[in-house]
């Protein structure tokens, strides 16, 4: 199916009214995220309500970093195309810019609400992993973020409009938005386990707290650094290197970092038995 099939932007059109698949899967991603969301509160003892008002802070903030950033990646297109900074149903939303206003907003919200920001971090890890991983649906609809050209069975073909200039030639491409989207399933599945696990043994609130939030970090981290050497769309770069590769890699380390920091303390050898001589003097 995906080595023939060259997919439209909208799902319908209603007078003069496009609704495009991107924007489509954007929205059933956040539902699923929010519905975790709530499982997921339920079952660790939160209050579901304060949950979901830190999703929206963090929803609303992400949404807006994340087009901010995309749009600093692709700033000389956006500076003769402002009118297209706004056209989010073309696309454009990037991961690490959502990440940081989303984590800011989260910051706030438990600062202010006198919250755990590392319990509030675990908890919507899952919701993130799972909210990227059907969002990436919406990049194959726009025909955009695709791989390098390649003959294996499963490239997919991109119209020679959406091509960029030095692949003009090629026809099929790496289809980056599924490994990313299937990587993004299981550390999605793997994130909601451990923190059920946590939330069941009672570690929810211990030394332990803000694992699960770094382990999404190194897992997506490493994700995106294998899928950002096959990419080969626009970005901001410093020379040669693609900026995102770079976050990824700061995302990831300081994902380790956390990860040894948390259980550290855990592996330490116990105390060795203290010996007495009790040979006569």
């Amino acid at each position: 199916m995906f080595d023939t099939f060259l997919p439209e932007r909208a799902l319908v059109n209603v007078g003069s009214v496009a609704i495009h698949w991107y924007g489509l899967f954007a929205a059933v991603a956040a539902v699923a995220a929010f519905l975790l969301g709530r499982f997921l509160a339920k079952r660790a003892g939160l209050s579901v309500e304060t949950v979901g008002d830190a999703f929206f802070v963090s929803l609303v903030l992400g949404f807006i970093g994340a087009r901010l950033w995309h749009v600093v990646g692709d700033l000389s297109y956006y500076l003769d195309h402002p009118a297209e900074i706004l056209a989010v149903w073309n696309g454009g939303l990037a991961l690490h810019g959502g990440l940081a206003f989303g984590g800011l907003a989260l910051f706030w919200f438990a600062w202010r609400k006198g919250l755990s920001f590392l319990l509030l971090a675990d908890l919507f890890a899952p919701l993130l992993a799972l909210a990227h991983a059907i969002g990436r649906w919406g990049n194959y609809f726009n025909q955009e973020l695709f791989g390098r050209p390649t003959d294996l069975p499963w490239g997919i073909p991109i119209a020679l409009g959406n091509r960029p200039s030095a692949f003009s030639d090629a026809t099929h491409f790496h289809p980056t938005f599924l490994y990313e989207s299937l990587g993004l399933f299981a550390i999605a599945a793997f994130l909601v386990v451990w923190f059920l696990h946590r939330a069941q043994i009672g570690h929810a609130n211990d030394s332990y707290r803000g694992a699960v939030f770094a382990a999404y970090l190194v897992l997506t981290g490493a994700l995106r650094i294998g899928v950002e050497t096959l990419r080969v769309d626009v970005v901001l770069t410093w020379g040669d290197v693609r900026v995102p590769l770079v976050v990824s890699l700061l995302l990831t380390f300081g994902g380790l970092v956390m990860l040894l920091t948390k259980f550290r303390g855990h592996m330490k050898p116990p105390p060795q038995p203290t010996t007495y001589n009790l040979q006569p003097q």
